[in-house]
């Protein structure tokens, strides 16, 4: 008997007109947010990439080994991650550059292609 309740509410909830929006809104709101993260993440990895050319020009430019960390910094790059099309959580945040160097130990990494200086 309470069977027989329980699968008759659940048929009129699935069948009445605001699950059908509720529905409609929600995958409206997925496709529009996959459209939006999507357009993020390739302009994160655009930055990656250029950064990632640009740090091998400057090791090009380098004769010696000993160089490293007296006039020349190496930098590290993380790359986007590809699941963050889904959500981006901490990933767009978090810094994308750590400069590495003999005796010099990085605190804080650095966040490229961000236009807000306080991050």
């Amino acid at each position: 008997m309470l069977w027989a309740i329980v699968r008759r509410e659940i048929t009129a909830n699935i069948l009445s007109f605001r699950f059908l929006m509720g529905l409609l809104i929600y995958f409206s709101l997925i496709v529009t947010n996959l459209f939006v993260l999507t357009r993020g993440y390739e302009d994160r990895l655009q930055s990656y990439q250029t950064a990632i050319r640009e740090n091998e020009d400057k090791i090009g430019q380098v004769t010696r080994y000993s160089e490293f960390g007296l006039t020349h910094m190496l930098k590290c790059d993380r790359s986007p991650k590809l699941l963050s099309i889904f959500n981006e959580g901490v990933d767009k945040r978090k810094g994308n550059t750590v400069t590495v160097a003999h005796g010099y130990v990085p605190a804080v990494a650095e966040q490229h292609g961000s236009d807000n200086p306080y991050l």
